[in-house]
């Protein structure tokens, strides 16, 4: 049997970026590289205007120690 996948394989980098889109009332927030200074997660949060929330990490590298602060900030300003 054949798995379809919804993400396709990113790019390998180390630049942090990432995508957002929504459809309905799904927003899918895809991040990529490594995450850092430059991940805002509370600016990239309050953007958010849908309740259900899908997060693809498969392209993440790795965190920072301040991506790391960010990412938390992210989760808190969504729970």
């Amino acid at each position: 049997m054949q798995q379809a996948h919804l993400v396709p394989n990113p790019p390998v980098t180390e630049t942090f970026a990432y995508e957002k889109g929504s459809i309905g009332g799904v927003t899918l927030l895809t991040l990529q590289g490594t995450l850092h200074n430059a991940f805002e997660g509370r600016r990239i949060a309050s953007s958010l205007r849908t309740k259900k929330l899908i997060v693809s990490m498969r392209g993440v590298r790795r965190f920072a120690s301040w991506g790391m602060t960010e990412w938390m900030d992210f989760l808190r300003s969504n729970a």
